[in-house]
């Protein structure tokens, strides 16, 4: 990490953390704050360093959530060396720059009770997941011919259910 930015929520609910505007050379971890390297700056820092501004939104998890007032505002610079330079400082090991990808949460497993009148008509929307960013998706994990989820979050009825047929899955 790079960084990390925290805020408290005045009624105790867990706090999580996203950019305002995406970046193809950070990301923050919505969870912790944390904020991360995953790109190269751009060529022409190598000589003079690289600067740059990041807008950061804390948000609590609750439905509807409600956004920071004021976005905190994060500056950034990072600043090359060659290999004279280092020698210089004293430390004789090599710097590299490590880059890690962030691996979103898995959430726990919610259930929710249907009848069989739910799954009458294909292609109805039975239920909605709830986006914990703006940027997230969703994708099934366990392929089946009951239901079907969209990227939105949309579950949707995808065979009509016959809860004969459904046996285990009811």
């Amino acid at each position: 990490a790079v960084g990390r930015v925290s805020a408290t929520d005045a009624d105790g609910d867990h706090v999580a953390y996203r950019l305002a505007v995406p970046s193809d050379l950070v990301v923050i971890v919505p969870q912790t704050g944390d904020i991360l390297l995953t790109g190269e700056p751009p060529s022409s820092a190598a000589q003079e360093g690289f600067e740059c501004e990041l807008t950061v939104e804390a948000h609590d998890l609750r439905t509807p959530n409600r956004v920071s007032h004021t976005p905190a505002q994060v500056w950034l610079q990072l600043n090359t060396y060659d290999e004279d330079e280092l020698q210089g400082l004293g430390d004789e090991t090599p710097h590299r720059i490590s880059k890690r990808r962030v691996t979103r949460a898995v959430r726990p497993t919610k259930r929710i009770e249907f009848t069989e009148a739910d799954g009458e008509q294909e292609g109805r929307i039975v239920f909605q997941l709830e986006k914990e960013t703006e940027r997230e998706t969703f994708k099934i994990r366990d392929e089946n011919p009951w239901v079907t989820v969209e990227p939105n979050g949309a579950v949707r009825v995808k065979k009509k259910w016959d809860y004969e047929e459904l046996g285990p899955e009811k």
